[in-house]
């Protein structure tokens, strides 16, 4: 079979193209930036987190220059902002994990200023003070979180929309990326991601801002039911972010063995 037969993984970023890491929070995007950033000039990197609109304008002017954005902003959102349109990548994690680490997070945090620290069980019912927003409840971007950063929606007009509307679009987003890559196979994600844009293979990375082991929490079969059932739009987006991401590694591979890389 020729390489002709064969959808290329490859996308060969040009000088005036943008690339822009889309975070979603909790699924290893800080380590992930971190190893982008070494193919820019720090002068070329920049991070946009959700800032008011009077900060954001005297960043925005200056990212005519920049190469590569680490942003934690909604697909939309991001590229309304932006100069130019992105090369957009982002990494997306099974939500039962990425609950899971949430939960992790928010005790450590508490822990640094000696609050006691709330239960799994008030953490996900929300009974903690926190007012309940449903299907799109934002403490600490606990549900369908990753559906709306890819879908570009933000959380009250994903109460005015469906939920297959949500996540096709999301899906459409997902394709449009020239990278998705997935927590649970970071190290394969990598060899995807320096595949596609002709980098060096990555040999050494310290993983970046993650929550100790030991505060892992036991978890119930009834808890563990209820985050799935909570995050059954970012489920469904995993989902389809493994066969995405399976698909493409596959198409790297057979490009590889063409090739005798």
């Amino acid at each position: 079979m020729s390489t002709s037969a064969i959808q290329s993984r490859r996308h060969q970023l040009r000088e005036q193209d943008l690339l822009c890491l889309l975070d979603c929070y909790r699924v290893g995007g800080t380590t992930l930036a971190t190893i982008v950033q070494r193919f820019f000039a720090p002068k070329a990197v920049a991070r946009m987190k959700h800032e008011p609109l009077s900060r954001l304008e005297s960043i925005l002017p200056n990212l005519s220059q920049t190469r590569f954005v680490h942003t934690s902003y909604h697909y939309a959102t991001i590229h309304r902002l932006l100069p130019r349109k992105p090369v957009c990548i982002t990494l997306l994690r099974h939500p039962l994990e990425r609950t899971l680490s949430l939960y992790r997070y928010q005790v450590q945090s508490m822990a640094w200023f000696h609050v006691r620290p709330v239960t799994l069980s008030d953490f996900l019912q929300n009974t903690n003070g926190v007012r309940n927003m449903g299907k799109w409840n934002n403490h600490g971007n606990l549900y369908n979180h990753q559906a709306a950063v890819l879908a570009g929606i933000g959380h009250t007009r994903g109460e005015q929309m469906s939920d297959a509307l949500v996540v096709a679009i999301a899906k459409t987003h997902l394709d449009s990326c020239a990278f998705v890559g997935l927590t649970e196979r970071f190290d394969d994600s990598l060899r995807l991601l320096c595949y596609t844009f002709g980098w060096s293979p990555i040999e050494h990375y310290i993983s970046q801002n993650v929550t100790p082991a030991e505060l892992r929490p036991e978890i119930t079969p009834a808890q563990e039911a209820l985050i799935l059932k909570q995050n059954a739009l970012d489920l469904e987006l995993y989902t389809y972010a493994q066969q995405l991401f399976t698909r493409r590694l596959q198409q790297m591979e057979a490009e590889q063995a063409l090739l005798g890389v």
